[in-house]
């Protein structure tokens, strides 16, 4: 049925009425097929994963996306305990999955095999039910990400972790749902960043920066290395605390900024000593 291009058109297919009683079983089919993408034919991976949509075809979406548009109709079935068969693991019995687990992990299996010639696609539809989705899709997406992350290259992580930070410092957002559920997926991907490039980070963006300040405010500092974690406490304690005396001093026009972006940055450092306490007390 996977090589059968009307199945493929049933499946995918964007403007179809589904009944609410189908919106399972059409999920559970999704999630089965996702995961046979990287073992099809070349020509029907294309099919499925990159449809080609001509004025007089109905039109259809990527399997990848068919799937978080399915996810979203079962939101009962992700959220109550739904137990199917989880995936089999070499020397492990098979223990049963949630719905939700159950998908993030053929999702991921299949991001994880799929050509390189495809990957964009994947990006295009995870970065959409990031910013486009519910809260469930966001949830599945960062949670695809982060797997991502973990199992592909370190540089992959950081080219994403660097673009998303950049979006983060220059991008007008149009709301502030949008702005945080980026600083989210950021914040679980930061730790997931290899050494060398949270050391790059850095360099890319220098804690004692009134610019830098909202970038360091969403880094998670107890899952960063030990040397990252301490040079950038002790960098922006010394700044704050300057900042901060500064401002009470000469009352800045952009007070209210910098104090705001100071203390969030604070609220996560370490509070072993006392420049760390001096400069939250002044946040507050």
């Amino acid at each position: 049925m996977v090589l059968n291009k009307k199945f493929a058109d049933l499946l995918t297919c964007r403007n179809q009425e589904i009944l609410p009683k189908d919106n399972f079983s059409r999920c559970y089919t999704l999630a089965n097929i996702v995961v046979m993408m990287p073992v099809v034919p070349e020509e029907m991976s294309s099919y499925w994963i990159k449809p080609e949509n001509y004025s007089e075809d109905e039109l259809r979406v990527s399997i990848f996306e068919a799937l978080l548009d399915s996810c979203d109709a079962c939101f009962a079935e992700m959220s109550l305990p739904v137990q199917l068969p989880g995936t089999v693991c070499k020397g492990k019995a098979q223990r049963m999955v949630s719905m939700y687990e159950y998908v993030v992990s053929r999702l991921s299996a299949s991001i994880s095999a799929i050509s390189s010639q495809d990957f964009h696609v994947i990006e295009k539809i995870l970065l959409k039910s990031v910013f486009d989705r519910s809260v469930l899709c966001f949830s599945i997406a960062t949670d695809v990400w982060c797997f991502m992350a973990r199992w592909m290259t370190a540089d992959l992580c950081y080219s994403h972790v660097k673009l998303f930070l950049h979006w983060l410092r220059n991008v007008s957002w149009k709301t502030d749902l949008l702005k945080n559920r980026m600083r989210m997926l950021v914040r679980r991907l930061l730790p997931l960043v290899a050494q060398e490039h949270q050391e790059l980070l850095l360099q890319e963006y220098p804690p004692d920066s009134v610019d830098n300040l909202e970038i360091w405010s969403i880094v998670p500092f107890h899952k960063m290395i030990e040397s990252v974690r301490m040079q950038v406490a002790h960098t922006i304690m010394q700044f704050s605390n300057s900042l901060l005396q500064e401002w009470l001093n000469q009352n800045l026009s952009q007070a209210d900024l910098y104090t705001r972006n100071c203390g969030a940055t604070l609220a996560d450092l370490p509070s072993s000593n006392s420049q760390t306490y001096s400069a939250r007390h002044m946040c507050i």
